[in-house]
């Protein structure tokens, strides 16, 4: 038959019935003028497009009083086609409708399929005007869902926000109060994410649930610059007194230029401005970080507790300037850290934390202390030589501390240790130092302790006299002033000479 002068149908096929029921099962096909005649039957005249979209359906079709089915649809424009199966079921207050649909190419950009591009509107539309009186009546439409249904929905290819994207796959259900987004996977070849949203509006306040499953994406807020212009853009676009977001996110890798993190497992819910973060790990300087704390974005609090295990005191030595921290070895430190401020430099001022700090195999630049030792314990050793040997243990060379324990606060831009305990090769010792992070300030007193064998013929393997020493290194970190005290240990060398 005829639809109009430009349009036309085939329906072929067969009716039964019994005493319940008539049922028609055949073929269907239909070319048609506009595709939007059809679409704004279910989603209203909001949902058309300008231009008209000519389309052809052919489908097998099974249609009854209580179900329609279409199976192995083909629906073809100019500009996409559209494949799957469709099956609705009219039974009860719910209807319920599953799908699965495939597009060969969609462009939500150019609006080239009404329904796509009015959803993908719509989504982006709940993250506009949050200050606005009027905001939760967005969700209306949500609350007034009256059926139930799911549809499997496959893209060849979508161009979304002018980024063209390949294979994307996502189950949409929709029930009364009720969206969720399942199983999202995209790419865009270098980013990736697989991703759950679920968007809940029963109650007045609206909820939205984020999942991501795994992924890799690329952030711009990886340092405290960044995460300040975050949390003001927040502030002047978002009103989260009037919705609750909860986060789970697990992804292999987020990254901002070299700087990265992996493994990150984060799970994060707000309640209005305060962000309760009740995990946050990742893998961090070829360690792992395990944190649990709070962001206030107004006035902007952080709150942390923190543990840090085995990383590589290398790769945090490229994040700051030039011989701050000596390569080599591993930290892992525990504790606590807060800060608040709108600024930068207040954050810093305001910038506390007390920890613990655990090193293996750290290496001291410019200071030599097993070298000397082991100069000293040789029972020939001359004197005459010492403030030479002294003089190059202070200036040249290196030590490797095989472990260091210390306890570290900062507060006011002052690092204060008020005890650390360390080993090198021939020695042992402790010490206590402050920091100053504005001037690089220095001012370190530690001592050594160690044994120099004695030169006595025939000696046992035990007969070893105790020295020790003291140093002092103060002034700027990069080039302090260094001392040390060897009364002490002279004494030593002259009765070990004696004898």
């Amino acid at each position: 038959g005829q639809v109009d002068q430009d349009g036309k149908f085939n329906l072929s096929g067969e009716i039964t019935q019994n005493s319940f029921r008539s049922l028609f099962i055949g073929k269907i096909i239909l070319n048609h003028k506009d595709l939007n005649d059809f679409v704004e039957s279910f989603g209203g005249k909001e949902v058309r497009t300008d231009k008209p979209i000519p389309f052809a359906l052919s489908s097998d079709i099974k249609f009854s009083s209580v179900d329609i089915s279409l199976q192995n649809f083909l629906i073809k424009t100019h500009e996409t086609e559209v494949m799957g199966n469709l099956s609705s079921k009219f039974i009860g207050n719910s209807p319920r409708t599953n799908a699965s649909i495939r597009f060969s190419s969609a462009n939500i950009d150019d609006n080239s399929f009404p329904v796509l591009s009015r959803a993908f509107a719509y989504l982006r539309n709940l993250s506009e005007d949050m200050k606005d009186e009027t905001y939760l009546n967005k969700f209306i439409p949500i609350r007034k869902i009256s059926s139930i249904s799911s549809f499997d929905i496959t893209f060849d290819y979508i161009t979304l926000n002018k980024k063209l994207y390949e294979n994307v796959n996502f189950v949409l259900d929709l029930s009364p109060g009720r969206v969720s987004i399942e199983q999202l996977y995209i790419t865009d070849g270098t980013d990736w994410i697989d991703t759950n949203f679920t968007l809940e509006a029963q109650s007045i306040r609206p909820s939205i649930k984020i999942d991501i499953n795994n992924g890799s994406i690329a952030v711009d807020f990886l340092s405290a610059p960044a995460m300040l212009a975050l949390k003001q853009k927040i502030l002047s676009t978002f009103d989260l007194s009037k919705i609750d977001i909860v986060t789970r996110f697990t992804l292999a890798n987020v990254y901002q230029g070299d700087f990265s993190l992996g493994k990150v497992i984060f799970l994060a819910k707000n309640d209005k401005n305060l962000i309760d973060i009740s995990k946050f790990e990742a893998n961090l300087f070829g360690g792992r970080l395990q944190s649990a704390g709070s962001v206030l974005l107004q006035p902007y609090t952080l709150n942390f507790v923190y543990a840090l295990n085995s990383a590589q005191i290398e790769q945090i030595s490229k994040l700051l300037p030039k011989e701050m921290i000596n390569s080599g070895g591993v930290i892992s430190a525990s504790g606590m850290w807060s800060t608040n401020g709108e600024k930068l430099d207040e954050q810093l001022y305001n910038l506390y934390t007390k920890s613990n700090i655990v090193t293996k195999d750290t290496i001291l630049n410019n200071f030599s202390i097993d070298s000397f030792i082991q100069a000293l314990g040789d029972p020939n050793y001359n004197i005459n030589s010492f403030n030479e040997d002294l003089n190059k243990t202070l200036l040249l060379d290196k030590t490797q501390v095989s472990d260091l324990q210390a306890s570290v606060e900062l507060s006011k831009g002052i690092f204060t240790i008020p005890s650390m305990a360390f080993k090198t090769k021939y020695s042992i010792g402790q010490g206590s130092a402050t920091f100053n992070l504005y001037d690089f300030n220095l001012d370190l007193t530690s001592s050594f302790s160690f044994y120099l064998a004695k030169p006595k013929y025939g000696r046992s393997v035990t007969d070893y006299a105790p020295a020790k020493m003291s140093v002092t290194a103060k002034g700027n970190l990069f080039n302090p002033k260094k001392e040390a005290n060897t009364e002490d240990l002279k004494e030593v060398l002259k009765a070990r000479n004696l004898k």
